[in-house]
């Protein structure tokens, strides 16, 4: 101005204090021209008269509507970010919740669990004198045989065989000793498990047993009759659950073999590897409970063992075998007068073909206060309903519906959820069949589907997200209408 050449930095600065962005912009376009060599007076002064009358150009930059349009801007953005923290909450409460339904891995809570399965595990290859012999020693006729079928006499010669070395008709301790060296460790790389070492008194218990004539020897009669209990003892044990049907899928022949020798596993446990354990999971496993220890150890007995006697020691210390006393816990009295978080839906309520009879468990999240309740309460009220549904239907699994009408961010607790989750998964395998999330939004079903990418697909198929705006008629074709609340969909006006 006045005839002077303008600075390049000033304008800058003018573009910096001016009014709006279009306002920087025509600045910053004056301030180029005159870069690009255009130094005539009359040219810096065209363009700088340009620029300033530009400035005032546009209405928005001086119309009332302005503060209220950035006002909205920054309230959008507000809006914005609660809904990306609703959605990143719900979907981390879905991912942690998947930990229940599978856990192939058997992932402990705290270090205390880790520490107590490493204990487990060392017990395991210590060398105690047991009180009995393991089953493994005391059924070697029928690990080479196929039980319940008769072993021929030539089979029966044969083996007798590869334990009498010296071929004198005789079967010793040091033989004997050998036999079973090897016997466990072809056993073990069947079944690609680390060989188990031959524990201290178990050679001299089974010379015992089947030393009928107390000669110091095991001949081949003898052998023999060792071969025809076993199979016997074997055939009980696997009619005791062969034909069962549990989750929906029936135990075949392979599976009722498994379970009898995880049994007898159990069952010959000496008094020091049962320390500290609870006598009363031990001493009474169901068919089904064994089903399930098998199954989420994907047919691996050594590990479903391990996990069977980690399990007995949570429960020893949780007192879990005991909780079914304390009526306290029961969904009345929980609860009282207040809104029912969680219900029991009434029987018959999933209608689907393998769930039909299966318990369903409702949840409604949008009742549900975080830091109303503490935390351990929550877990021993979970850890009652899962030792009442293992009691009263063991050979089914549950349902757990998760009603999320009217649920937001300030319902979510992933407190409650990270301490509940790693005991039903770890103690209560294979006890949620089954989650249905309903209604979702279109949002949180795509992350959901993006996901599902990278999960295990065992975790995959058990949670059924159900969004859209038919999302009730969806959960029709899946429960009754008499059993499901009248928000949900269905005719039940007593939830």
């Amino acid at each position: 101005a006045g005839g002077r050449a303008c600075n390049p930095l000033g304008l800058r600065r003018a573009a910096m204090a001016a009014e709006g962005g279009y306002a920087k912009r025509i600045i910053i376009g004056v301030m180029s021209t005159v870069r690009k060599g255009r130094n005539s007076v009359e040219q810096k002064r065209s363009a700088l008269a340009f620029g300033a009358s530009s400035i005032h150009t546009p209405k928005l930059l001086t119309s009332p509507l302005a503060l209220p349009l950035r006002l909205l801007s920054l309230f959008s953005a507000v809006v914005l970010l609660a809904a990306l923290r609703v959605v990143l909450a719900a979907l981390s409460i879905v991912l942690l919740s998947a930990k229940i339904a599978s856990e192939p891995h058997f992932p402990f809570s705290s270090s205390v669990e880790r520490q107590a399965m490493r204990d487990l595990e060392r017990r395991a290859t210590a060398s105690p004198v047991p009180q009995e012999i393991s089953p493994e020693l005391r059924s070697i006729a029928a690990l080479l045989s196929s039980p319940p079928q008769a072993a021929s006499e030539d089979k029966i010669e044969e083996v007798f065989s590869s334990f009498d070395t010296d071929g004198n008709g005789a079967i010793d301790d040091a033989e004997l000793r050998a036999g079973v060296t090897e016997v466990l460790g072809d056993d073990a790389r069947s079944r690609a498990t680390l060989p188990r070492p031959v524990r201290a008194g178990e050679v001299e218990g089974l010379m015992r047993e089947a030393d009928l004539d107390g000669s110091g020897a095991i001949e081949v009669g003898e052998f023999a009759a060792m071969e025809a209990a076993t199979r016997r003892g074997a055939a009980r044990a696997e009619a005791r659950f062969l034909g069962l049907t549990f989750a929906g899928t029936a135990i075949e022949t392979a599976e009722a073999e498994a379970l009898a020798r995880v049994e007898a596993r159990i069952r010959g446990l000496s008094k020091d590897e049962r320390k500290g354990c609870c006598a009363k999971f031990l001493d009474e496993l169901e068919p089904f409970t064994l089903a399930a220890y098998l199954r989420n150890a994907r047919s691996d007995e050594e590990e479903a063992v391990r996990r069977l006697l980690a399990s007995a020691e949570w429960r020893e210390g949780f007192g879990a075998s005991s909780l079914l006393e304390d009526a306290s816990f029961e969904i009345d009295r929980f609860f009282g007068d207040g809104t029912r978080e969680v219900e029991w839906l009434p029987a018959e309520a999933d209608q689907t073909a393998l769930g039909r009879g299966n318990p369903v468990l409702l949840y409604r999240s949008a009742s549900h206060a975080p830091l109303g309740r503490p935390t351990e309460d929550w877990v021993r009220f979970f850890v009652y309903q899962c030792e009442k549904v293992r009691r009263d239907t063991p050979d089914k699994q549950v349902v757990v519906l998760v009603d999320r009408v009217g649920s937001g961010l300030k319902n979510q607790d992933p407190t409650v959820l990270r301490a509940i989750a790693p005991l039903i998964a770890n103690h209560f395998p294979q006890l949620i069949g089954r989650v249905d999330v309903a209604p979702v939004s279109p949002v949180l079903f795509i992350i959901w589907r993006i996901i599902c990418l990278i999960l295990d697909p065992a975790i995959v198929q058990v949670f059924n997200l159900v969004e859209g705006e038919n999302w009730r008629e969806k959960l029709l074709e899946t429960y009754a209408a008499k059993a499901l609340p009248e928000r949900l969909g269905g005719t039940n006006t007593a939830m």
